[in-house]
């Protein structure tokens, strides 16, 4: 996958990453096996949770930035490569975390998701075997 990425002129790789640079903002996309990156999740939202909750403990409420760290506030994410959409949330996703959900499905249905894939992903190939 590393020299695929690599030599495809349209994406901006950036490479191997270490994982104290994942939140420095040199890549927006990690590519990575499903155990490793399930395991990344949950120690990240086990993190946020702790932060939450001592930044709580000192200034009563958390910063109204720590909103971005709560995955209910997102909701899910497509999963991507399959012929439809399908959204990702958490397994102990509670109504808000669902509402949000299913507004990802419909804007991933409104923008065409799944056809904006498939053109991609066909130009690659045709790119590919030129």
């Amino acid at each position: 996958v590393h020299a695929l990425l690599k030599e495809d002129e349209r994406i901006n790789f950036a490479g191997n990453i270490e994982g104290r640079e994942l939140f420095a903002g040199q890549a927006d996309v990690i590519v990575c096996d499903g155990f490793i990156g399930n395991v990344l999740l949950k120690t990240m939202e086990g993190m946020a949770a702790y932060m939450t909750a001592l930044c709580s403990e000192e200034l009563e409420k958390p910063p109204r930035s720590f909103e971005r760290l709560d995955y209910s506030k997102t909701g899910g994410a497509p999963l991507l490569g399959i012929n439809g959409i399908s959204i990702v949330c958490h397994g102990s996703s509670k109504q808000e975390a669902v509402f949000n959900g299913i507004r990802i499905a419909r804007d991933c249905c409104l923008s065409n998701l799944v056809a904006r894939q498939q053109a991609v992903l066909n130009t690659a190939a045709m790119d590919k075997a030129e």
